[in-house]
């Protein structure tokens, strides 16, 4: 018995585990299109994109801040008040 528990244990330890494998729930919220933010409960990804498919008609992407439509920057331009 003592025999075969370890080598139970033996084969156990010589399984390779991935990482998603252990946590499917962070491994699904790596893929998804908001992440946690320090005040607010979450904010969008920045650079984020997901194409159409016909599974799921929309088409989402993010800028490189996080926020949805065209990328800009955060300097005024010359004359802008």
């Amino acid at each position: 018995m003592l025999a075969l528990m370890v080598a139970l244990a033996e084969g156990g330890a010589r399984v390779k585990w991935t990482r998603d494998e252990l946590d499917p729930f962070a491994a699904e919220m790596r893929k998804a299109r908001i992440t946690a933010h320090p005040y607010l409960a979450y904010a969008n990804k920045r650079s984020y994109e997901k194409e159409r498919t016909e599974k799921s008609p929309q088409q989402v992407s993010h800028n490189s801040h996080g926020f949805r439509g065209p990328e800009f920057t955060w300097e005024k331009p010359e004359g802008v008040f």
